[in-house]
């Protein structure tokens, strides 16, 4: 099995790029089919987990898990129901939503040793690093006159978005961060390896960095800590981000000088009009053009709220969403909210409504439970991934409101893979110490 799981997490991070290849048509090696291998990789996992999941009768994952799950499941079916959605929309919809989750139950059918999650790591550490030459080669390309004269946005390394390259490298900061401070890493590599993962994110421009990275150093810097020095990781992460701002402000602003009606950087977030005008457009249903951030939550809020059944249960999964495979598999409804599909909450609260976003919040919060509980208790291997991803948790959290990630197949397999090991190792430590428990005193 471990060799099936690097082989899904080259899948993930590099078939669809090797298929589509960049903006420029580059790298576009493998045949146009190879983009759904996630799909099939999803697929085979299912199949194991029910093959080996049966057998321990999933005793390694949380009783909570499954009710969330369940409900998740009763939500979509009455969404289907109560929008009569067609078998396309439906087809798009699970393949989107639901293709990573098996990955999720992975780890609690088979157990991988220390060594076999330290050689994952090693692999993702060697595919974020591909994405450094791969983003230079790109922003040069970009920079030399051809797209948009002068932007970021097609500095996307193998991940196919240039925020999404981005959130990959700021989960893979927060990585290295938790093995620094469990003294599984040196200063020196920490630095080196933090200032490499770092590169794409600058020169791609991604603002929101400014505020993901504080948050995944900071709460992977407090998991990892021990007690009694945890003053000390944030005196540590607070001047890694300074040092990292006093690059990214004057690299930002140099790299994009030469664009129409620019505006540097510090003076885009001091000023409240023009950071407003940049975060929220006042778009509605039916105006063309890009929608904001704020718009992404409002629009789909202020619509859902107009019917108490839709606001429930929204408009059906896949219902609202675009798709690849075809105009058969087009929501009914994308044309009302496609410039609205810019952030995952507006995808989840239109397509599940606010009772599915509440349940995929819940799961995010279990998710972060299993994470603290591990990083406190141990300090060995599973303990350091548990407290790195804590940091990835959150960033993942933000990034709800802020990118569009379900579309694409790199996060959402990592998350959730990465997110059923953490969660199985909880219940695999309390099954060892109810094994060991000899009935004389407390638990």
């Amino acid at each position: 099995m471990q060799k099936f799981t690097l082989a899904m997490l080259v899948v993930v991070t590099m078939c669809e790029f090797l298929a589509k290849g960049d903006y420029w048509g580059r790298w576009a090696v493998l045949p146009r089919g190879a983009q759904y291998l996630p799909e099939l990789f999803g697929l085979a996992a299912a199949v194991v987990v029910i093959l080996l999941g049966t057998r321990n009768r999933f005793q390694f994952v949380r009783p909570q898990y499954w009710i969330v799950f369940g409900a998740l499941v009763v939500t979509i079916i009455c969404g289907i129901l109560v929008n009569g959605v067609d078998s396309g929309p439906i087809i798009a919809g699970i393949r989107n939503y639901l293709r990573a989750i098996p990955w999720f139950l992975v780890p609690a059918a088979i157990a991988y040793t220390d060594q076999q999650v330290q050689a994952q790591l090693k692999l993702l550490l060697a595919i974020a690093l591909i994405q450094i030459p791969l983003a230079v080669q790109q922003r040069v390309t970009t920079g030399a006159g051809g797209v948009g004269a002068v932007t970021g946005d097609f500095t996307t390394g193998t991940l196919l978005n240039s925020s999404t390259l981005s959130i990959f490298l700021i989960c893979g900061a927060c990585i290295v961060a938790a093995l620094f401070v469990r003294k599984r890493l040196s200063a020196r590599q920490f630095v080196v390896m933090l200032v490499l993962l770092l590169l794409p994110t600058t020169i791609n421009e991604t603002k929101a960095t400014l505020l993901l990275l504080p948050i995944g150093l900071l709460f992977a810097f407090l998991a990892a800590a021990k007690r009694g020095r945890r003053l000390r990781g944030i005196l540590l992460a607070s001047g890694l981000l300074a040092s990292f701002g006093a690059a990214y402000f004057p690299v930002y602003n140099y790299l994009s000088k030469d664009r129409p009606y620019s505006v540097p950087l510090g003076e885009l977030l001091s000023d409240r009009t023009r950071l407003e005008a940049y975060l929220w457009k006042k778009k509605d249903v039916g105006a063309t053009g890009e929608a904001g951030r704020v718009d992404s939550i409002v629009i789909p809020v202020r619509h859902l709220m107009a019917d108490p059944v839709r606001a429930v249960f929204g408009y059906g999964i896949g219902n609202v969403s675009n798709s690849a495979m075809g105009r058969a598999f087009v929501g009914k409804y994308n044309g009302m909210f496609d410039p609205f599909l810019i952030t995952s909450f507006a995808r989840l609260a239109l397509e599940l409504g606010l009772l599915g976003m509440g349940l995929v919040c819940a799961l995010m919060w279990l998710i972060w439970q299993d994470c603290w509980i591990v990083a406190r208790q141990s300090s060995d291997d599973p303990g350091t991934l548990a407290a790195a991803w804590v940091g990835v948790t959150g960033v993942i959290g933000l990034t709800i409101f802020y990118k569009d990630i379900i579309i694409y197949a790199s996060l959402s397999y990592l998350f959730w893979y990465f997110s059923g090991l953490v969660a199985a190792a909880r219940m695999r430590r309390l099954g060892n110490r109810v094994s060991r428990y000899d009935g004389t005193g407390p638990l």
